[in-house]
């Protein structure tokens, strides 16, 4: 049981770490693109929504100890 509660967690925290940097790193590259630091809503829905993608479509290569 607390192998299941132990990779629940770890797929989590994996997850998070990945969408987090992706939008980290869009967000930089948008801000290096437009020359502006600050963000503008228009760009971060969007910048959301791709750090999120890319966190699903990575879920096969994830790792989850046994």
């Amino acid at each position: 049981m607390l192998d299941i509660i132990r990779n629940i967690l770890s797929f989590i925290g994996t997850f998070l770490v990945i969408s987090t940097v992706t939008m980290i790193i869009l967000q930089g590259v948008v801000c290096l693109i437009t020359n502006q630091w600050e963000m503008k809503e228009k760009t971060d829905y969007p910048i959301v929504i791709t750090g999120i993608l890319i966190a699903l479509i990575l879920i096969p290569f994830y790792y989850l100890p046994a």
